[in-house]
């Protein structure tokens, strides 16, 4: 007899025998009876026993646990049907009654939604085995696409210095469309009562017009003084929204979303928000076709003064996100050798996991986070991080992905370096200033005397 949770299973006769070093476990996704919302993985244990599967976004970075103890705690912990749970760490567990028995469970998952999952067994004869590393589980895709929604007004609104504004009107969409308020998003992934972690500071400044040749001009006849190039006057401005699609519909309808957003209903709601102050507006979406995107030039960062400036190019348009760490690194360079041999080695601290991604809130509590826009014919970006410390040395990190600010579909791998300030000028004091003066003086009256 031996008992899992509240499940007792006898067993007639099962022969003793050596525990195998390295069991097959298999463990994959069952295309064939997952969906959007629910995927079903599947794996089968080197004996009976107990045994677990684990399912964590890929994002979570999840490594296989290392004892039987390990995975019961963290398996008591996960509360089935908890709202959310597809985002976060799922178990399931399942008692092997049978040699070659499958272990056979359903999670919660979103549409394209990138997972890793892990296999544990413990067998009657008390042997404890897991997956050596995570599997890839990537849920069913049921064809949603993201809506880009232009609304062009008349008169100057800015999605940077107006954004509170253009949140409420995403609030106002996701409320007229009866869908959760972070499927509407800005063009930086912010949403209703939510900002982006990766919105500017401020908007950027407009473009100069063209220096003239005053010189040049002034030796030509008055009458042609007013050909100048005149930069024209702005009369749209264009603000960017984003629809998400329903992650756990069957089979997503992106028709239906573009006629939903433009609707009367859609656009009456919009102007609740905005059209007193900015008047009247007209709108147009269409469902987004992400393509992958990789690196050209793979960024690369340069200190500078107060500064650290990243810059690459990408082989198609695309979001850009460089992040640069708020804290400068602690260790300090020299003295690193000092008394190597006579100091005790502390015990190794625990590595810390990096972020694998830079849209999170998370992410910018540790990082100045930017984000830029390459575009056809201008796939090249810099971008500069000014107001670091002198002399100091920062980590940085780099990605780019698909035009999604949220969920995007193609990532890259994430690029990281190190870059360090220029130091800190040397400093010249007024009484140095002051004794070279006056031996200056010295000299030049010894000078006349002896002349």
């Amino acid at each position: 007899m031996f008992t899992l949770a509240a499940t007792t299973i006898a067993v007639s006769a099962q022969k003793a025998g050596t525990k195998p070093a390295t069991p097959a476990m298999p463990l994959a996704m069952v295309a064939d009876k997952s969906k959007a919302a629910s995927t079903v993985v599947e794996g089968t244990c080197p004996g009976m026993g107990a045994s677990w599967i684990q399912l964590s976004p890929r994002n979570l970075g999840a490594e296989p646990l290392a004892s039987a103890a390990d995975v019961r705690a963290a398996a008591l912990k996960f509360v089935a049907g908890a709202e959310g749970a597809y985002k976060n760490t799922q178990w399931c567990s399942v008692a092997v009654a049978a040699a070659a028995q499958k272990t056979t469970c359903t999670f919660s998952s979103a549409s394209k939604a990138e997972y890793s999952a892990a296999l544990y067994c413990e067998t009657i004869e008390g042997w404890f085995f897991s997956s050596t590393k995570m599997v890839n589980v990537t849920a069913a895709d049921n064809g949603g696409k993201p809506v880009s929604l232009a609304l062009t007004f008349k008169k100057a609104i800015s999605d940077i210095t107006n954004n509170d504004v253009v949140l409420k009107m995403c609030g106002k969409l996701a409320e007229n469309m009866a869908v959760p308020y972070d499927r509407v998003t800005d063009a930086y992934g912010g949403y209703f009562g939510n900002p982006s972690p990766s919105l500017p500071a401020s908007a950027p400044a407009p473009a100069k017009p063209a220096a003239t040749n005053t010189t040049a001009a002034n030796k030509t006849r008055m009458l042609n003084t007013t050909n100048a190039t005149k930069p024209a006057a702005q009369t749209e401005w264009v603000i960017n929204m984003m629809v998400q699609p329903d992650p756990f519909a069957a089979k997503a309808d992106n028709d239906a979303v573009v006629k939903a957003a433009t609707g009367t209903s859609a656009l009456a709601a919009l102007d609740t928000v905005t059209k007193a102050t900015y008047g009247a507006m007209t709108a147009k979406a269409a469902a987004v076709t992400e393509v992958a995107v990789k690196w050209v030039k793979a960024p690369a960062a340069t200190g500078g003064a107060k500064t650290v400036t990243v810059a690459g190019s990408t082989d198609v348009g695309g979001y850009v996100y460089c992040g640069v760490s708020r804290t400068a690194s602690r260790l300090r360079m020299l003295n690193t050798t000092a008394n190597a041999t006579n100091a005790t080695k502390p015990a190794a601290a625990p590595v810390a996991k990096e972020a694998v991604n830079l849209q999170s809130a998370a992410t910018a509590a540790k990082y100045f986070i930017q984000r830029f826009e390459t575009k056809t014919g201008a796939l090249s970006f810099s971008l500069v991080f000014s107001g670091l410390a002198e002399g100091s040395t920062y980590s940085w990190m780099c990605e780019a992905t698909s035009l999604s600010p949220v969920n995007p579909a193609f990532r890259t791998a994430m690029t990281k370096g190190t870059a360090a300030t220029n130091a800190a000028p040397p400093k010249s004091t007024g009484d140095s200033a002051l004794w070279s003066s006056l031996f200056a003086a010295i000299l030049m009256i010894a000078a006349v005397f002896f002349y």
